[in-house]
């Protein structure tokens, strides 16, 4: 009969006996009494296992066990990914393009080309147009500052961007257009107003005749006063 301690220091020192038996016994497992070894072994295991799921024991790996899987290989898309978000991390931002900078520039659609930054401005870069390998001068030009891609010049080239400009520079789209009052929503009218009318030549007259009188009680020390 197997026989554990009741306590959980001899219940791992059990397991821990029992998975060295089983691994040892197990290259011999075809010869009828090793057989027969390795089943007493692993019916200790499994109860030794079993006790200590019941106490809840936190049982340790098993050093014996075959190592898991590798991890299935990235896919196509996911290797795309990674490397867009790699491209679209080496975006210079404005305050890291100076004169001398050194970058790859977008060249048409689909291509790139070494570049050095002669000039910044704030939306067109003056730059010459060098050879990745040699640093030679090919030609000049004018880039846009927000498309610029970090470049390294000990990497001799290899580090240009494998994929085409237009998917690693994202225009953002445009500002949604302001209200014009063609389309702003009309106030509604209170009821019982109308729309003022001009004063016939009596009423302005009499509409003037009251602001003097007014403007006659008003001196200049009751004005101070009132300020």
């Amino acid at each position: 009969m197997i026989v554990v301690a009741n306590n959980d220091k001899a219940i791992l020192a059990e397991i821990k006996t029992a998975r060295a038996k089983v691994n040892h016994w197990e290259q011999w497992k075809n010869e009828p009494s090793c057989k027969k070894k390795l089943g007493h072994w692993r019916r200790r295991l499994k109860k030794a296992l079993k006790l200590a799921a019941e106490r809840g024991v936190e049982i340790p790996e098993d050093p014996f066990a075959p190592p898991p899987p590798p991890p299935p290989p990235p896919t196509e898309a996911e290797i795309q990914a990674s490397t867009l978000t790699a491209l679209r991390h080496r975006i210079r931002v404005d305050f890291q393009i100076q004169s001398g900078s050194k970058g790859w520039a977008p060249w048409g659609e689909t291509g790139w080309s070494a570049i050095v930054v002669t000039t910044p401005h704030y939306k067109w870069c003056r730059v010459k147009r060098v050879n990745p390998k040699t640093g030679e001068v090919v030609a000049k030009g004018k880039v846009l500052r927000k498309k610029i891609v970090s470049r390294d010049p000990e990497q001799k080239g290899k580090d240009k961007p494998s994929l085409p400009p237009t998917e690693v520079f994202v225009d953002k789209p445009d500002a949604e257009p302001t209200a014009t009052p063609s389309t702003l929503q009309e106030a509604p009218t209170p009821s019982g107003w109308k729309p003022p009318q001009a004063r016939t030549p009596e009423e302005e007259a009499e509409h003037a005749a009251k602001m003097e009188r007014l403007m006659s009680l008003l001196d200049d020390e009751s004005t101070a006063e009132d300020w």
